[in-house]
Order: C-alpha cells, then sequence, then structure tokens
C-alpha cells in the first residue's frame, strides 16, 4: 500500500490529541507524541515512533483493489482514486477503532462525532 505524502495534523483518539505532525513529501517534517498513553498498538511493538505511524497511516488508506472502489470514490466527487485525497477525505477514520485525523485545515469545531456521523452518510 502506498504511504501518506503530505499530511499536517493531529492524530486524535476521538477528541483527545494523540501526536502532532508534519509530512512533506514523504518526510518528517515535525513529529511531537502529545499523549503516549493513548497511542495506538502498532507503538508498542516497534521500537522506532516515525516507522510505527508511517505503517499507521499506510494502513489507514484505502486500497485501490477495494471491491467497488471505482464506485465509491465518484460517489464522494472524486473522479478516479487518489490515496492521499482518500485518506484526507476520509481523516483516516477506520471503523476498527477511534482514531482519526484532524487536519490543520480543518474547522476547530470538527470533532471525533461530526466526522463520523459524515462518514456514516455517505455510505449510505
Amino acid at each position: 500500500m502506498k504511504s501518506i505524502e503530505n499530511a499536517t495534523g493531529i492524530l486524535m483518539k476521538k477528541n483527545e490529541p494523540v501526536l502532532s505532525f508534519c509530512i512533506s513529501g514523504g518526510f518528517y517534517e515535525e513529529f511531537e507524541i502529545i499523549n503516549r498513553s493513548l497511542l495506538p498498538i502498532d507503538f508498542e511493538i516497534n521500537d522506532n515512533d516515525k516507522d510505527a505511524f508511517r505503517i499507521f497511516l499506510r494502513d489507514r488508506v484505502v486500497p485501490a483493489t477495494r471491491i467497488h472502489i471505482n464506485s465509491d470514490v465518484k460517489k464522494i466527487g472524486m473522479m478516479y482514486y487518489d490515496p492521499d485525497a482518500l485518506f484526507h477525505f476520509t481523516h483516516g477514520r477506520s471503523v476498527e477503532d477511534d482514531y482519526w485525523v484532524k487536519f490543520n485545515s480543518d474547522e476547530n469545531l470538527l470533532t471525533y462525532e461530526k466526522l463520523t456521523q459524515r462518514l456514516d452518510a455517505v455510505g449510505k
């Protein structure tokens, strides 16, 4: 799966900040853990926090091989599968846990609940 090339924001667990980051051109320009106790399990099995986070983010990108991916991306207004754009649209939200990315460009009022509602509405 493809890694995230460009993103700046805060990894959240529900509405609690976990770490802040800035990735530009695939390289970290900023990386700071805010609350180590809320880190995903991936961090416990990897000695390097940045590598663990890179893997964590990569696994949150919807794969191009997912069934119906072409119709799904069209449903949200994308012309074709673009992993970075799809990651930004979903905020890296997965149905398997409560983590998501609050991008620096997001409005301050975006919450876990509002994001979940918005993504649920698209899925219907």
